[in-house]
Formats: structure tokens, C-alpha cells, sequence
């Protein structure tokens, strides 16, 4: 018996498969790369692998950056390398500040604001009961 995968794809790019009810598509693909000698795979393997290894140095990067603004791994930078890190460490610091002055004036403000309209309320109160108490 023939073991068969077919795959079609149409001109709008969609894809249709069929494979023999007795066979899987993966088991043909391994075949054909044994009969072949042709490997489907380690192009993209390679490029997976290349992808993988380039965000790992990415990663060990960034925790090292990480570390050294915690103060840690400090050992191997030069002055100039601990000079521009301070000058970072600065200027976050800065940014910091800001938003924390920014949070602080926008909850005092909601706070004035609550302050005023109880007091209204409170007057308002007081109005009304001094309306009861000349009416009586």
C-alpha cells in the first residue's frame, strides 16, 4: 500500500491537507528526508538555535544591567562605565521624583477638592437645620 500526504495551497493562501488514514504527514516528511538525504528541518532549526542564543545574550544582558543598578556586579566596570550607571541611576532617580510629586499634588488635590464638598454639605446641613428650627 502507498502511504500519501498531499497539501494544497490556494491562490488566497489557504491550506488543505490530506494524509493515508494508516500514516501520519510527519511520518512521510521523515521518509523523505531518509530516502532523500535532505533535511527539512536545520535551517530552521539554525535560525530557532541563532534566535535563542541572540535573546539569551540579550537576558544575561539586561540582568547584568539589572545587578549593577541593584549595586551589584560592580566589579568589572571602569570609571567611565560606573560614571555613565551613576548618570542613569540620576536621571530614573529624577523621573522617580516627578511622578512621585505628580501622585502626591493630584491626591491632594482630589483630597481639597473632597474637603470643599463636605464642607458645603456641612454648611448646607447646618442651613437647613437652622430653616427647621425657625419654622418650629
Amino acid at each position: 500500500d502507498a502511504e500519501v500526504s498531499i497539501i494544497m495551497f490556494s491562490s488566497t493562501g489557504k491550506s488543505s491537507d490530506y494524509c493515508s488514514p494508516s500514516t501520519e504527514t510527519k511520518k512521510i516528511f521523515d521518509r523523505y528526508q531518509q530516502a532523500t538525504g535532505i533535511n527539512l528541518w536545520s535551517a530552521q532549526y539554525e535560525r530557532m538555535q541563532n534566535s535563542l542564543n541572540h535573546l539569551k545574550e540579550i537576558n544575561r544582558n539586561l540582568r547584568r544591567e539589572i545587578r549593577q543598578r541593584m549595586g551589584q556586579d560592580l566589579d568589572g566596570m571602569d570609571v567611565k562605565e560606573l560614571r555613565g550607571l551613576e548618570q542613569n541611576l540620576d536621571g530614573a532617580l529624577k523621573v522617580v521624583r516627578n511622578r512621585k510629586y505628580h501622585v502626591i499634588s493630584t491626591q491632594t488635590d482630589t483630597y481639597k477638592k473632597k474637603l470643599k464638598n463636605s464642607q458645603e454639605a456641612h454648611r448646607n446641613l447646618l442651613h437647613e437645620l437652622e430653616l427647621k428650627e425657625d419654622h418650629q
